[in-house]
């Protein structure tokens, strides 16, 4: 059994050495991160993985968990802790998603109403991706992918150029391209809100946006929304976390667990 020594928010930001403040991050809604997780929990972070890392380039860190547990945030933070904490730069951040296939794809593949299963997912390129990036190639490029259409980007790509550390966003990735796993632990009810409330946010931004996928949700009330919501949260998203996500937890590196107001409660590193 995977030990790990727990950790309180007070006991972990004492174990942050740089005394600098960090000032960039302002929350605006839920999810955010603010300036204190950045001097309280991603700080100390940063530099217990750089202190892991040594040398070493690139180091390769993927942040995991469930859908809407705020993995993206997460990533934001701890590459701007990198920054403000260590010496690491640069940074690059990539999610995962633009290594999912295109909806095209997904639909020929009938797997549409799985999406963000493992099965699809590009693994081969996500693992020709992290090889070129390990192997210190000039220029890496990952697709690009959009919430708001819900699919990849055609013909839009990120370049990634030879990171000092590589942050890898997204659902669980080979164990033997990555060198630290942080994942992101709340409760499946607390986990549900949340999947809820971007779903019903993403329905309401659509109104005022024609290439939004969630245009064909357009005349359903904020109650018909939050209904439908649920109904894929406990017949698709439930069925992934209990699956495919929650076994990786115990194993991963680091455990951020956070409260039903996403503010990170508690820390658990892995021992040995």
């Amino acid at each position: 059994m995977t030990r790990y020594e727990e950790f309180d928010r007070t006991q972990w930001a004492a174990r942050r050495r740089v005394k600098s403040r960090a000032t960039t991050t302002v929350a605006t809604r839920p999810g955010d991160v603010t300036v204190a997780d950045i001097l309280e929990v991603y700080g100390p972070l940063a530099e217990l993985v750089a202190d892991r890392a040594g040398n070493a380039e690139p180091f390769v860190i993927a942040v995991t968990g469930s859908v809407a547990v705020g993995k993206s945030a997460a990533a934001a933070a701890l590459a701007q802790a990198f920054g403000t904490d260590t010496a690491r730069a640069p940074v690059a951040v990539v999610c995962t998603d633009g290594f999912l296939y295109p909806n095209r794809e997904l639909m020929a593949r009938g797997l549409m109403d799985r999406k963000g299963f493992p099965e699809s997912f590009d693994h081969d390129a996500l693992a020709r991706f992290l090889i070129a990036v390990r192997g210190g190639a000039s220029a890496t490029h990952a697709s690009a992918y959009s919430h708001a259409t819900y699919d990849i980007v055609d013909g839009e790509t990120q370049l990634v150029e030879r990171p000092s550390v590589l942050i890898l966003e997204g659902l669980p990735f080979p164990d033997d391209h990555v060198d630290f796993t942080v994942y992101l632990d709340a409760a499946t009810s607390d986990i549900e809100e949340w999947y809820v409330q971007r779903f019903c946010r993403l329905v309401a931004d659509a109104a005022s946006d024609d290439s939004s996928f969630f245009r064909i949700f357009d005349g359903y009330s904020p109650a018909q929304a939050d209904t439908f919501a649920r109904q894929v949260w406990a017949s698709i998203n439930l069925v992934n976390l209990e699956e495919h996500i929650l076994p990786t937890r115990d194993g991963s590196d680091a455990i951020l667990v956070k409260g039903p107001d996403h503010t990170v409660e508690r820390v658990r590193l892995r021992v040995g």
